[in-house]
């Protein structure tokens, strides 16, 4: 019967447009109920918020049903048509999956389910970008569902709809690239190590110089400080190997710091120590060939607000390192062959 009913196209096309209605109705109410309930939940419980993510996957659902019953219904449309319908489920469906299944990050808490959000929501935005663009060439110039009058009632709206949507989402890219630019107030330009000019010149010549003089990528010590700080600077922007940069970011990435635990405490030990012998062997253990002192690492403190690397610490250097550069406020010390 299945079969006899597909040899149909009329009574397939009446079947799957009398789905549509039902199914159609069912998620404006679902939406209609998640956008009262977001209103509620800025002034009610946790309780309404949880509630309100229960109707968004509900939605969800509802569309993703609604996509795979035509799918099933339209077998008599173009192979184009099908394959767009499959990248509506598949991008619903990356919407839907981080309600119900999540990778436990290192994050923890609420956080906790963030990477697996942004990662299978960007993929999911990008699946229903690609379907409304289609979906707008299906109902300009398809003339689905025998629509024989261009400019239909049901037509019109649905393009008065897609333009509000469209005019609406240009105002990110058009606002977000002039406050990147920093409201296009510098001088233009690809060298992303310019801000350095003005705010740590120092550093910024010691890079220069590090970058022309520097051959192969023999290993240089700096401190270690926190994710999203100037700190890590020298091996970001010289491209050389360091024993550490941000822990948070190495065991967010790893999953542990099995391996490599304690190498922020080693390369305290090295900065702070007064033992030469001490600092020369663990030098020695991460073959680091150049030792930066700039300006983070001099000013590094404590949780008390105490100085973290004396001047003592710091010159101890000089006793068994050559002076390989030394301007302003950085000195690049060269283990001795």
């Amino acid at each position: 019967k299945l079969h006899e009913w597909r040899q149909q196209p009329a009574a397939v096309k009446a079947t799957a447009h009398g789905a549509i209605a039902p199914l159609a109705a069912a998620g404006l109410i679902v939406a209609a109920g998640m956008f009262f309930l977001q209103i509620w939940s800025t002034v009610t419980t946790l309780l309404l918020t949880s509630l309100a993510g229960v109707l968004v996957s509900l939605m969800l659902l509802v569309f993703i049903l609604l996509i795979v019953f035509l799918l099933i219904a339209f077998v008599h449309a173009d192979a184009s048509d099908l394959f767009v319908l499959l990248l509506a489920a598949a991008g619903c469906a990356a919407l839907l999956l981080p309600e119900w299944l999540h990778i436990n990050d290192n994050f923890g808490g609420d956080l906790s389910r963030m990477n697996t959000v942004f990662k299978f929501q960007y993929q999911g935005w990008i699946l229903l970008s690609l379907v409304s663009a289609y979906a707008l060439y299906y109902v300009v110039a398809a003339r689905p569902m025998g629509m024989t009058l261009r400019f239909s009632v049901p037509r019109i709206a649905y393009l008065t709809g897609a333009l509000a949507l469209v005019l609406a989402c240009t105002f990110y890219p058009v606002m977000a690239f002039y406050t990147k630019a920093n409201e296009f107030k510098g001088v233009p330009t690809l060298d992303g190590t310019v801000y350095m000019k003005a705010s740590s010149p120092d550093d910024y010549n010691a890079i220069q110089w590090l970058n022309k003089n520097v051959a192969d990528t023999p290993t240089i010590l700096e401190a270690v400080g926190g994710s999203y700080s100037e700190y890590a600077r020298i091996a970001t922007h010289t491209g050389l190997p360091t024993v550490l940069g941000w822990p948070g970011h190495e065991i967010q990435w790893r999953g542990t710091a099995k391996g490599w635990e304690s190498r922020e405490g080693d390369v305290d030990r090295i900065y702070a120590t007064t033992d030469i012998n001490e600092a020369r062997n663990l030098l020695k253990k991460y073959n680091v060939t150049y030792v930066y002192v700039g300006r983070l690492e001099r000013d590094a403190r404590t949780a008390d607000g105490k100085p973290k690397y004396d001047a003592t610490a710091l010159g101890k250097f000089a006793t068994f390192m050559d002076v390989a550069y030394q301007q302003g406020n950085v000195t690049i010390y060269r283990m001795r062959q």
